[in-house]
């Protein structure tokens, strides 16, 4: 059963019209029809049981069953990723809705390329992730909507840093003494904030300041990882770990 995204607190009907991209998925993707049930999720986390009541060439019409559940509280885990050649943050922006990261921050550091100056561009880019990120929602069946903020400069990102939980950085070199395990180990953690460079890495400063600011470094092994690799790589290690947790035996 695909799930879909609705508005907070859905009551009744609602009704998705032709030129939505609801009704798209519904009807031409998933060719759902009368009588056929699925699951809403809204952005709070709210799961709903939803029954098709009418689907004609205009609209489709969706009934509200019952709100079946809140999404189980867990550690929040916050993607820090600078921004990469090309398209390669469709990729992560898609590949980190589906792990269920619960926000997304782009960040332009010293060594990275693109530089996005412009306002209109900016909210282009937003709106193409913010749709990359339903669309993913929908087909995995995670439970998060992330939120996709603005891009910000890492320099500025470090200057008003004030976050809690955890704060993690993936670095070629191994910087740190403490393992993944031993940094993830709090029960009660709450927010695991994960920083990704981009292709060229951090400059000297930039590990400088991010130490200063008390980010654990990580190095995720001797190979060279393209920093969507690394991103993937690190969100899905992080994600494992807080989920087995309860089972760890730490030496």
């Amino acid at each position: 059963m695909r799930q879909i995204l609705i508005s907070e607190n859905a009551e009744d009907k609602i009704i998705f019209t032709a030129n939505s991209a609801q009704y798209h998925y519904l009807c031409h993707v998933l060719r759902f029809k009368q009588g056929d049930k699925l699951k809403g999720i809204d952005r709070i986390g709210y799961i709903y049981l939803l029954e098709v009541i009418n689907s004609a060439s205009q609209n489709i019409e969706v009934k509200v069953l019952k709100r079946v559940m809140q999404k189980v509280i867990t550690t929040e885990i916050v993607l820090l990723q600078c921004l990469p050649k090309g398209k390669k943050m469709d990729t992560i922006v898609r590949m980190a809705t589906e792990i269920g990261v619960s926000s997304i921050v782009p960040l332009i550091s010293e060594y990275t390329i693109p530089k996005i100056k412009s306002l209109t561009k900016i909210t282009q880019k937003l709106k193409r992730w913010e749709n990359i990120s339903r669309e993913a929602l929908q087909q995995s069946g995670t439970s998060v909507l992330p939120l996709i903020k603005k891009p910000n400069t890492l320099k500025a990102l470090l200057t008003s840093w004030n976050s809690t939980g955890k704060h993690i950085f993936c670095h070629q070199e191994n910087l740190g003494v403490k393992t993944l395990h031993s940094t993830l180990e709090d029960p009660l953690l709450k927010r695991l904030n994960i920083l990704i460079g981009p292709e060229g890495g951090f400059a000297k400063s930039e590990v400088k300041s991010l130490l200063e600011k008390n980010f654990c470094p990580v190095n995720l092994g001797c190979n060279i990882l393209r920093t969507e690799t690394a991103a993937i790589f690190a969100l899905a290690a992080c994600k494992i770990l807080l989920l087995e947790r309860k089972a760890w035996k730490l030496n």
